[in-house]
């Protein structure tokens, strides 16, 4: 056999395919009656037709994995991809910026065309042999998706699967003086079981102990699905209502609501969209608290940037556009996130229907609910809903606003309901919030207010356990207002000081009760320490003052180690401290043991000695504390 034939045969086991121009190939090695066409194989980079998985690169960006098919294109057999429709809509291509030719073959069913054939700014790159087709198209025939957007129908529901989640607690305590001993236990249990587009899923509990037998409690019991095209998960069995609009409340029934999981990063949560005007191509930067948020490069005329990742920081945006020609333009864009706040064009929907259950699993009355949230602009969103049952009926109506002057939300309710025996009750509440960073000084503030007009207005959750009759409505004694003012100052260096005042009344009570703390907080190289003080006025005129100190080392040259402190000691004549040693051991600190002490004084004074071990593996972490 010739060097030739040897290094065909060494470049086709390497997975490649006609390395070397003119390679010939003996048909007496292959089987006898074989009938292989070997004239592709002897081309040189030689491209066989059919439909392929292909990696897709657009505009230098992977977006995921298409299934290509590959046509040949002229006699010589070497096959090129072939575009249909629906991977042209995939890719985000703009069809509406088409010529008419290429739109109308494309409407033609099971048809598909070559790059060339589009008449379009584009052009592919086919490295068949890793997969990968790599696409440059003007970005100004793709249609705006967000970042890491992948096609519902490109998905995969997993395995089959199941799981099992438990917690188990015993408790036994020995009191030497008394001679006594008592003992309890406790096991939390969570299990699932994934089938194809449907996951089932129950929670449960036991509680034991020497005076009473172990008696096992289901929690929850439910099946689900996903609901890919509206970005919405169905539940079926036992749920919980969303506490976004309303209050949430525990039913049995059935529940569809947006899963906010389903969406792109860059469509959770609140951020702005960024427009402006470049006057050539132009470098855009977007920081946020001098951070680097977003950087891409913009053609001349209009751009809008709508895809921002949602920020924990509520900060304004600084945007800086710089031109080819060297002149920067900056502008400020406000990004302080209300409760509820979405983004432009955003909306989000909960709807349920069943009956309530309590704590323990028991049926109450049958509703429905249903909530709306809508992201108008970058400064105004709405929100509204209803709920309905028998003997009651509820509404609310609210929006969310980002200013210069913070973020804003409110939200407005009104409930009637009829509690029997010729009894009816309806009010009206309102839910205020507002926050603020003034960067300037590095302060962040923040405030909050719930009213209730009357004591009249019931929550769903408050009626349905007013109208089982082991509740007695004599025992309802509903807050009528509650407001909280926080501000958080950072300091030079590290230091951090935090303020807070509270109060709120409730119907039928005296003067309500208030609350007032501040704290600091800062660190001494590798020591964290901080001080609260804090004053606390009592329904009963009553004031009691409280003082805490805390302190926390780590130790150890890896910091496998660490030492806290705590002391505290208020008005009344209580006082506490506590010690606590922890480390970890292992190569993955699969261990872990401490000792803690505690001193206490006053009416319940004394003194202990704990000691724990901890041992973390893939099957589960085992306690213990003497």
């Amino acid at each position: 056999m010739s060097f030739r034939r040897w290094w065909a045969i060494l470049g086709m086991t390497g997975g490649y395919v006609g390395l070397v121009p003119g390679v010939e190939f003996d048909p007496g090695l292959l089987r006898q009656g074989s009938t292989i066409n070997l004239e592709r194989f002897q081309a040189s980079d030689s491209v066989p037709q059919g439909d392929f998985a292909l990696d897709i690169i657009l505009n230098q960006q992977w977006i995921g994995r298409r299934t290509v098919f590959l046509r040949n294109r002229d006699a010589s057999g070497q096959a090129a991809p072939c575009y249909d429709r629906i991977l042209l809509e995939e890719l985000g291509l703009d069809l509406a910026r088409l010529a008419a030719q290429p739109r109308k073959q494309l409407i033609i069913p099971d048809s598909c065309m070559m790059l060339p054939q589009l008449l379009v700014a584009a052009s592919e790159d086919l490295d068949f042999g890793a997969l990968q087709l790599r696409l440059e198209i003007d970005r100004s025939l793709l249609r705006r998706q967000p970042q890491d957007n992948l096609p519902f129908h490109t998905w995969d529901a997993g395995v089959t699967a199941g799981f099992v989640d438990y917690r188990l607690n015993v408790h036994e305590q020995h009191d030497l003086q008394a001679g006594s001993r008592s003992q309890q236990g406790y096991l939390g249990l969570r299990a699932g079981f994934n089938t194809g587009d449907w996951y089932w899923r129950h929670e449960g509990n036991a509680q034991m102990s020497d005076k009473r037998a172990a008696r096992y409690q289901p929690g929850a019991t439910s099946v689900r699905r996903d609901v890919p095209l509206w970005s919405a998960q169905l539940t079926l069995g036992d749920g919980y209502a969303a506490g976004d609009v309303f209050d949430s409340s525990a039913f049995r029934g059935l529940r569809l609501s947006t899963d906010e999981r389903m969406l792109p990063r860059a469509q959770r949560g609140f951020a702005p969209v960024v427009r402006g005007v470049a006057n050539t191509t132009a470098l855009l930067s977007i920081r946020q608290r001098g951070m680097l948020l977003h950087e891409s490069t913009v053609p001349p005329g209009p751009f809008e940037i709508d895809d921002l990742y949602a920020s924990g920081l509520n900060d304004d945006l600084e945007v800086t556009l710089e031109e080819a020609d060297g002149s920067v333009r900056r502008f400020t864009l406000p990004y302080q996130a209300a409760p509820l706040a979405l983004r432009e064009g955003a909306s989000r929907f909960d709807l349920s229907a069943g009956v309530w259950r309590d704590d323990l699993g028991r049926p109450g009355p049958g509703h429905v609910q249903g909530s709306w949230q809508q992201g108008v602009d970058n400064t105004f969103s709405v929100h509204g809903g209803a709920w309905l049952a028998e003997d009651y009926l509820a509404s609310a109506m609210g929006g969310a606003i980002n200013s210069r002057f913070g973020a804003f939300g409110l939200t407005a309710y009104h409930a009637q309901a009829s509690l029997g025996q010729g009894r009816s009750a309806q009010g009206q509440a309102l839910r205020f919030s507002w926050r603020q960073r003034v960067e300037a000084t590095a302060t962040d503030l923040s405030a909050s207010l719930t009213h209730r007009n009357n004591a009249g207005y019931y929550s769903f959750d408050e009626f349905a356990r007013t109208s089982q009759q082991t509740q007695r409505t004599n025992q309802r004694s509903p807050q009528q207002w509650r407001a909280a003012l926080t501000l958080q100052q950072r300091l030079p260096g590290s230091g951090r000081l935090s303020l807070r005042a509270s109060a709120g009344k409730q119907w039928g009570s005296g003067g309500g009760n208030r609350e007032y703390n501040v704290g600091y907080y800062n660190n001494l190289r590798s020591l964290s320490y901080g001080m609260t003080l804090g004053r606390e006025y009592r329904g009963n005129g009553q004031a009691v003052s409280a003082l805490t100190l805390t302190a926390s080392l780590p130790l150890g040259l890896q910091r496998r180690g660490s030492l806290s402190s705590s002391m505290s000691r208020d008005s009344e004549g209580g006082a506490r401290t506590n010690v606590r040693w922890s480390a970890t051991a292992g190569e993955d600190g699969q261990w872990g043991y401490g000792l803690s002490s505690v001193y206490q004084e006053g009416r319940q004074g004394g003194a202990g000695l704990d000691a724990n071990l901890v041992h973390r593996s893939p099957t589960g972490e085992l306690s213990g504390v003497v």
